[in-house]
């Protein structure tokens, strides 16, 4: 698992986060197993995370939003991403500022949302999912297997 925090997104500029989702799905829909393996992911703004420290020289992630990160990573299947709905609205809106033209990015084949009742929630959550079949760019760059 992997945390980004916002202000290292923001630092970037707009389009940051589309370009990061992009490289994201290249990375875990691209066909070529034996680069990349066959992986899945989970996406989500976290609001609920906190930095905590218990050994020298490293950090641990914690939070409501960890623990929901963890449990959507469990649905995903392999070559999915499967996203919370605050990350799919800041990518909705960062995707209007991105250099990245519609015709190159996946952002418009999300799915969701679909309410999923987690275990330690007391809510149900909306899920968004960027479902199997290479991505923009995997069928831009490698046309031969998506024909």
């Amino acid at each position: 698992m992997y945390y980004v925090p916002e202000f290292v997104i923001e630092s970037h500029g707009g389009g940051a986060l589309s370009k990061l989702f992009l490289e994201l799905c290249y990375v875990v829909q691209e066909e070529d197993e034996a680069a990349f393996g066959k992986t899945k992911a989970a996406v989500a703004y976290c609001s609920d995370a906190y930095e905590v420290t218990f050994q020298k020289g490293t950090e641990d992630i914690y939070g409501k939003d960890i623990d929901l990160t963890a449990r959507l990573a469990s649905t995903a299947c392999k070559g999915e991403i499967i996203m919370n709905e605050p990350f799919v609205e800041r990518l909705h809106a960062d995707s209007k500022v991105s250099s990245i033209s519609p015709a190159d990015s996946d952002v418009s084949k999300i799915t969701g949302p679909q309410r999923t009742r987690f275990k330690g929630f007391e809510e149900d959550v909306n899920v968004y999912k960027l479902p199997i079949g290479g991505t923009a760019l995997s069928r831009q760059n490698y046309p031969r297997y998506f024909t």
